[in-house]
């Protein structure tokens, strides 16, 4: 994986025809739940027949009929009733059925379907609730138990009544609104039982009929009954009933295997759906449901206060008449009705309400009885705000507080536990679902989202501006006269809004137990809230895209059977996060059990994706012993609970369900299921342990972009290092290496046509399960080759695609096919060439052949990192792999070329040769990086460009990281976060460890080791120790000692001494090394001899082993000479000569004569250096500087130099980051202005010479119309781009002020491509004065350029971000606030911050820019803890290193982030590291 940009800124899932099971709604065993509710002895046909029949007498609508679990479910009439149970048993108790069934229908039914009495029947079932005698009423379940002593008596009266019947009515009973029980709410005994009391002493007893009928039929097997919900006539809900086969078990009832298919509906005919546009000659009157407590009234004011809308509800009472009439009250305009009321309603419908076109709105708490006054002729539009359920539980306990009696004093746990019909119980789902009673199902939160969908304008308390508006959208009454006329509308809805935020109720505390145990009890309604809130958003986005609400069916197709698994745990680790643990090296252990073989299937819906796994468990040969889990053996799945929601876990071979803390446990971070589990289910299945997970995950939640994550309009996986976990229940370590048999993924057809996995694509097709006719797609993939977990990937979406192809050395044909939006595609080809390049170099240097016959790259805007190698896969940052003149600077080409090169060349250093564990990821990093330095070297034939380019990034990032809190071996001891290691030190000093391996070995020896490591270790695990060995044995040779790089952290410093024995002709230099090793390292020290006279090269490069703490080498020569030291910087150590004073003419000497690119280059920065940081220190600098502009002067007249690249690197002086480094005190302002200083003595010096040689560059780029990346034309414009940076820098006067504002606007106006318009445009923000205007000017036009390209606009903000001006900070925090910034885009966040915090201007004396970083910080964490964690690392952990007064101002922002009451554990880490 390249983390460049942090350092620049189952076969067994079934057919794919088989539509159907894609939302497949999944309901407990039909056994089981004839044990819980029939009792042992259910082979009694007279009970089986009453618990399949609800058929009332006379013919009426039986239960089926009217709940619409139609009549085929059972077949049953009132004569095969009375046939099993006798004719007179059968009419009574019919009759008792009827009328509770049709009580209960009624409910949930919006249409005529029953007699006129069922409303009066049902608003005595409801006597106890009054929405608006009681605003914040909440559960209705106990006005739904109804008296059935009558019909109890009824019963009894008939001579040879059925003891199955008197049981019956006996015993049935219900538990009201507790859905904390875990019994069920009625039981069914046979005949002949002795438990069963005599029918006359229960007479008295209550039940909720409908209450036992919507357990009995909700309860079906996992594996039988399966629904969907389907697209019908607008007047129902309809959700179809599958029946899986299975039958009742022990000789029960056929009578479900007999009705394959039946519907349960919802009549709604009253209401059509929300995007059924409006039909001529109907009347249709928008109706507002009434939720308590959910900031209805606010929205009720503003539509009669602000839109002066006339209302029917509660307010016309007292004023029924029977002609209907507005009436203009002191304070609304209303109707005169009262919908509060049966009574009101009944009258209300007499009037024609519906139709009469009298109200402008209809509003009312009783939702399915107001729904009862419309028709298909006349309907009803409803719209309604909700609020998160726990808010509104806790407001009305906080009002029951202050009115009632009987709850004052209590605490809000108490409330909850003794408040009975007070407390809310999941509102909202038993409005919407018509389950006004009983234990609630999850197929009633399914009704209730369908129905939701389908019929509600939805508005949430949390948002009520945006809320009104979307209602004000949908009806109109933004274009009614009242607003027409109205000049302070918006005030007066913000008046309103004020108000109602200044009264909000106290708050209570996550996590406490009070908060919990509401939590628990509205567990439905909060899935609901989720849901209206999805819901809110994608209305308000079809409204501002089409003007009108066109809905698509939701992820909600499908839902779990019960609570997740895993939602106990997940919401304790929520409200008390546990404790971060360490993770130790010298502690790993391999598991006991691994995962050999792997089928996932994906289904991606929008807002929720399923994730079904089948593992194939083997034994681990590695580990013999038993795994310490809870005293016993298990396998170790990973998973993060608060992400991934199990729903479904199975093991082949086991019965029955699996039993929490007895076959598996659960905790934090962990699912482990018991070894004995495993082999009990082998057992039975051919001795193959096959374990089965389903899960859920919302991709569009995830801002750590770790898992599988929503980026723009397509889905992409980041899985490396721990984000599989993320993704489903996996033992998710490098270790673990398993072949992905079978990964299927699905989605929508129209915006994913494009679905990509690992390996080769077996099939793909369209498959059923869509909504709204949409179609959806499949696609198979397999990967032959074992791999981890981290290297699994997945992507859909609406792609464009540049095929090319490459022939292997064996002959075979690979097809290359690299995906991006549709827009970028034309961006691509520069990747597609250097992946060739690719391909072709490690062919030729290593012998190494890609092993596959497809190789995908997709682009990804929301990336962490700059690519990831997944096998075949390859996921790359935009910035990694788009190009074009036009948008990209040839840093971008290079950059694309070698991070191209890097992740395909981790296909065997990191893919087929892995690493055990993270401690060793340098193994596969350090290694890739070294590979991609050496073929971006000599591929392009600058390989000492590219080294200089290298050791910059070492010395200026990687040395700074030693020598700070942060500092770590390549091989690091302990971690708590592993993202936090993906540091410099691994990559960057890794391809150091690496590079001394060939230095020391040679390039043949390197080779053959590289051969040994594949041919020993493909297709394992391996570590760096494994690496050393290889090396070693090819090349018989010990390495032992070399072996201490892996565990020595911090920069190592090698002192140096020479002198010249002119009588023995011979030169003696003295090497001395100290690091943090205990031992001395093995340092290979590159030397070479220049004649002090003659400038000759007198020893070609020769490596010293330097092996001990002090070693002494001797030269014979002619005469005296300049050591050339450390050349090509042949190791990752500081060199300083023992006087600590550099020798600046042997520095000069070096700067113009040596014959290694590297050190002349270095030794023209060390004399540069030193003239710098005199200044800086008020040191007497004069002589050194002339020794600096002797040595410029030379360099840019030096005919010798025919590479522009080379010249215009030696021509740069170090940078600030560098230059921290070699002071003991950083003062970053100080450094700043010293380096300015240098920098106009250096262009007022040479100001005729730079001008000149400027013109003459800009000559040859204007002639050269072709664009070119190659080394000459990328050198040309470095060089060119270097005298323009000195020419800007002489601004002292408004003359030269405005001469350097002129050269640079007409380089950025006439550039031709976008590394000449960068570097004008860099030189022209700071530009101040009279620069001004010639700055805006230039910022305005690079914005408007950009033209909205995301990686033109990050330049934009990267630049604006780190000008020299002195209100920068100022500048950057109006950045954070400009439309196009983002903290949800790496990118754009690294763009300005990091780039800010890299400037001078960050470490202002008076501390603002830390404070502006810790404010950042806070926000960035909750988004992504990755990048806050390493932009904290890259900015507040050195604080030690500067004065006293910053470094505390730091300090107090570390404490700061420490004590945020939410923190990652990324974040975290480095926090308690910096403070250290």
């Amino acid at each position: 994986m390249a983390s460049r940009p942090s350092v620049t800124f189952a076969p067994s899932f079934g057919s794919e025809d088989e539509g159907e099971q894609d939302f497949q709604y999944d309901f407990h065993n039909v056994a089981a739940h004839q044990q819980q509710h029939m009792g042992p002895d259910h082979n009694d046909p007279r009970a089986a027949a009453m618990q399949t029949t609800g058929m009332g007498g006379g013919g009426r609508p039986n239960l089926l009929g009217t709940y619409a679990l139609n009549s085929g479910i059972v077949g049953a009439s009132s004569r095969n009733l009375n046939s099993a149970i006798g004719a007179d048993d059968g009419r009574s108790l019919v009759g008792a059925l009827g009328q509770s069934i049709r009580h209960h229908a009624r409910m949930i039914d919006g249409d005529q379907l029953l007699p006129a009495e069922s409303t009066a029947a049902k608003k005595a079932a409801l006597a106890a609730y009054d929405p608006y005698q009681d605003d914040d009423h909440v559960s209705l379940a106990p006005a739904v138990e109804l008296n059935y002593e009558k019909e109890a008596r009824e019963v009894k009266q008939h001579d040879g009544g059925s003891a199955a019947l008197r049981a019956f009515a006996a015993n049935a009973s219900v538990q009201g609104a507790n859905e904390n029980s875990t019994t069920g709410s009625g039981r069914i005994h046979g005949a002949g039982q002795s438990s069963v009391a005599p029918l006359a002493e229960t007479t008295s007893s209550r039940f909720s009929l409908s209450n036992w009928f919507t357990n009995s039929f909700s309860n079906l097997s996992d594996r039988g009954a399966k629904a969907r919900f389907s697209e019908t006539e607008e007047d129902e809900v309809v959700a179809v009933i599958r029946d899986g086969g299975t039958g009742l078990k022990g000789g029960g009832s056929k009578l479900f295997e007999e009705a394959p298919k039946e519907r349960f509906v919802v009549q709604t005919s009253g209401s059509p759906d929300v995007d059924t546009p409006r039909a001529p000659g109907r009347i249709e009157t928008p109706f507002f449901w009434l939720v308590p407590r959910s900031g209805a009234n606010a929205v009720r004011t503003v539509m009669w206060r602000c839109l002066r809308l006339a209302e029917a509800s509660e307010a016309g009472a007292g004023e029924e008449l029977n002609v209907l009439k507005i009436v203009d009250g002191e304070d609304k305009r209303y109707v005169n009705v009262d919908l509060s009321t049966s009574k009101g309603l009944a009258h209300a419908k007499e009037l024609n309400l519906a139709s009469s076109g009298v109200p402008d709105v209809i509003i009312s708490g009783d939702m399915h009885g107001t729904l009862e006054l419309f028709n298909n002729l006349n309907r009803a539009r409803v719209f309604a705000v909700f609020r998160n359920p726990i808010e509104r539980a806790i407001s009305k306990y906080y009002a029951d507080l202050a009115s009632d009696p009987d709850v004052a004093g209590m605490t809000l746990t108490q409330y909850v536990r003794q408040g009975g019909h007070r407390v809310q119980n999941n509102y909202l789902t038993r409005h919407l679902s018509g389950r006004y009673g009983g234990k609630l199902e999850v197929f009633h939160l399914d009704v209730a989202r369908e129905f939701l969908r389908r019929k509600f304008v939805v508005g949430l308390a949390r948002d009520l501006p945006a809320t009104t508006n979307l209602f004000t959208h949908v009806y109109g009454w933004n274009n009614t006269a009242a607003i027409m006329g109205m000049d302070n509308a918006e005030q007066c809805y913000q008046t309103i809004f004020n108000a109602l935020t200044d009264s909000s109720p106290p708050s209570v505390d996550e996590g406490s137990e009070g908060w919990k145990l509401l939590v628990s009890q509205n567990w439905f309604d909060l899935k609901l809230y989720e849901y209206a809130e999805y819901l809110f958003q994608q209305q308000i986005d079809q409204l501002k895209k089409k003007g009108s609400l066109k809905l698509k069916a939701t992820a909600y197709n499908r839902t779990m059977t019960s609570t997740p698994l895993n939602a106990a745990l997940a919401a304790e680790t929520k409200a008390n996060p546990p404790k971060p643990v360490e993770v130790v090296r010298l502690e790993y252990s391999p598991l006991k059990y691994v995962v050999s073989k792997v089928s996932l299937d994906f289904k991606l819906y929008t807002g929720r994706t399923l994730v079904e796994s089948v593992l194939t468990v083997t034994d681990n040969d590695l580990q013999k012993g038993e795994s310490d889990v809870g005293g016993e053996d298990g396998l170790v799945l990973d998973g993060e609970e608060a992400t991934v929601k199990l729903l479904e876990l199975s093991v082949d071979g086991c019965e029955g369900a699996l039993v929490a803390d007895v076959d598996f446990f659960l905790k934090p971070g962990k699912l482990i299921i018991k070894g004995d589990t495993l082999r009990r289910g082998a057992s039975s299945n051919e001795n193959v342990m096959v374990v089965r997970t389903t899960v859920e995950i919302v991709p569009e939640d995830n801002t750590q972009l770790s898992g599988l994550y929503k980026s723009g309009d397509m889905y992409c996986t980041q899985c490396e290092a721990e984000g599989f976990r993320r993704i489903t229940y996996y033992p998710d370590r490098p270790d673990v290496m398993a072949t992905f048999e079978q990964v299927r993924v699905e989605a929508n057809s129209k915006d994913f046509p494009v679905l990509l996995s690992n390996g080769n694509l077996v099939k793909e097709g369209t498959c059923e399960g869509g909504t709204n006719g949409d179609t959806r797609k499949f696609a198979v993939w397999s990967d032959p080759f074992p791999k981890p977990s981290y290297l699994f990937a997945l992507v859909a979406g609406d792609l464009g695609c540049l095929e090319d192809s490459f022939t292997t050395m064996s002959g075979r044909n690979v097809a290359l096919r690299f995906y991006s939006e549709h827009k970028n595609v034309s961006k691509l080809s520069y990747a597609v060439e250097s992946l060739k390049r690719a391909m072709k170099w490690d062919e030729d240097t290593f012998g190494l052949e890609y092993d596959l016959d497809l190789f995908n790259v997709v682009a990804v805007e929301s990336f962490n990192m700059g690519a990831m190698e997944n096998k075949s896969l390859n996921v790359f940052n935009t910035s990694c792999v788009l190009a074009d003149p036009k948008t990209s600077s040839d840093a971008n080409y290079f950059r694309v070329e070698g991070i191209i090169g890097h992740e395909y060349f981790h296909n065997w250093t990191g893919n087929r040769v892995t690493c055990r564990d993270w401690f060793q990821l340098t193994l596969k990093e350090g290694l890739t990086v070294f590979r991609d330095q050496q073929f971006s070297g000599q591929i392009n034939n600058c390989a000492a460009v590219t080294r200089i380019s290298n050791v910059l990034t070492v010395r200026g990032m990687q040395f700074k990281e030693d020598a700070g809190p942060m500092s770590h071996p390549i091989r690091p001891d302990a971690y708590i976060a592993m993202d936090n290691f993906y540091t410099a030190t691994v990559y960057r000093k890794g391809a150091e460890v690496i590079r001394m391996y060939d230095t020391i070995l040679g390039t043949g020896g390197f080779r053959k080791g590289m051969d040994l490591y594949f041919k020993r270790h493909d297709g394992s695990a391996v570590t760096c120790d494994d690496f050393l060995a290889a090396m070693a044995d090819a090349n018989d040779t010990d390495l032992s000692q070399f072996s201490r790089w892996y565990s020595t952290s911090g920069t190592p410093t090698v002192t140096y001494v020479s002198s010249f024995d002119e009588e023995k002709g011979l030169f003696v230099i003295g090497l001395s090394q100290t690091s943090r090793s205990d031992e001395p390292l093995f340092i290979p020290v590159a030397l070479g001899l220049l004649d002090k006279e003659t400038g000759e090269e007198v020893l070609p490069t020769t490596v010293l082993e330097l092996k001990e703490m002090n070693q002494t080498f001797t030269f014979p020569v002619k005469g005296d000479v300049v050591p050339s030291i450390l050349r090509n910087f042949s190791a990752p150590v500081k060199m300083v000569p023992a006087s600590g004073v550099v020798n600046e003419s042997d520095m000069a000497f070096l700067a113009s004569n040596d014959t290694d690119g590297f050190n002349r280059w270095d030794s023209a920065q060390q004399l540069y250096a030193a003239a710098i940081l005199k200044v800086m220190d008020g040191k007497e600098y004069a002589e050194t500087l002339d020794l600096v502009l002797s040595t410029f002067g030379a360099t840019l007249k030096d005919a010798s130099i025919s590479d522009d690249a080379i010249r215009a690197y030696a021509l740069i002086l170090p940078g600030e980051s560098t230059l921290a480094e070699a002071v003991t005190v950083v003062d970053p302002p100080a450094i700043r202005n010293a380096r300015k200083f240098v920098k106009k003595a250096i262009a007022k010096k040479f100001k005729t010479e730079l001008t000149a040689a400027y013109e003459k560059l800009t000559a040859c780029v204007e002639a050269d119309t072709v664009f070119k990346v190659d080394g000459e034309s990328t050198g040309r414009r470095r060089l060119r781009n270097v005298y323009l940076g000195y020419l800007c820098a002489l601004d002292e006067t408004a003359e030269q002020q405005i001469e350097a504002a002129k050269i640079a606007t007409a380089q950025f106006e006439a550039a031709s491509g976008m590394t000449d318009k960068l570097a004008a445009f860099n030189c022209l923000v700071s530009m101040s004065g009279e620069g001004s205007s010639a700055r805006d000017a230039a910022i305005q036009k690079f914005y408007d350029d950009a033209n909205g390209d995301p990686l033109v606009i990050d330049k934009w903000f990267a630049c604006l971000a780190s000008a020299d001006l002195p209100d920068l900070l100022d500048r950057v925090v109006k950045l954070t606030n400009h439309p196009d910034f983002t903290l949800k885009v790496p990118n754009r966040c690294r763009a300005v911050i990091l780039s800010f915090t890299a400037s001078a201007a960050f470490h202002d004396d008076n501390g603002k820019g830390y404070e502006f970083l810790g404010d950042m910080l806070e926000k960035i964490d909750k988004v992504n803890s990755r990048v806050s964690a390493r932009t904290t690392a890259s900015s507040f952990l050195s604080w030690k290193r500067y004065n006293e007064e910053r470094a505390s101002m730091m300090k107090a922002q570390l404490e700061r982030l420490k004590a945020m009451p939410t923190i990652s554990n990324d974040l975290l880490e480095i926090v308690m590291k910096g403070l250290k």
